[in-house]
């Protein structure tokens, strides 16, 4: 494998103000080839991030065996991620889910999902 290193194609996502890319140390690349990887994220929203990485790691031979993130936003990352690959979205792990907030008013920002707000993720919403 070349040390020149590996540059994503460029990305957008809810996070970011600027575009940017994801970049692999070139002195990485050998040990990563061909190793067991766990992507850990911040926040996954729209997947614009985590399905680039993932695509990455399959490009430089890692096997990625899950993501890790804090929080799930919404599920428009389970569709990008799933339209790359099917089994993407079971991979990915999270304590929390949170709905997407959507304005319908001037008083505030109604959610699309019922109460609780967010909520660990696989708990009941039973009293």
């Amino acid at each position: 494998m070349s040390l020149t290193g590996i540059v994503s194609p460029e990305l957008t996502g809810i996070t970011q103000s600027n575009r940017s890319a994801v970049y692999i140390d070139p002195r990485l690349l050998e040990r990563l080839n061909g190793k067991r990887v766990l992507l850990v994220e911040d926040v996954i929203s729209t997947g614009g991030t985590v399905s680039t990485e993932r695509q990455l790691m399959d490009k430089i031979g890692a096997n990625v065996v899950g993501i890790v993130t804090t929080v799930k936003e919404t599920s428009v990352w389970v569709e990008k991620l799933g339209a790359i690959a099917p089994h993407w979205p079971a991979q990915a792990y999270a304590p929390i889910q949170c709905p997407l907030f959507q304005k319908r008013t001037r008083d505030g920002f109604p959610l699309k999902a019922p109460i609780p707000l967010c909520k660990p993720s696989g708990l009941s919403n039973r009293r």
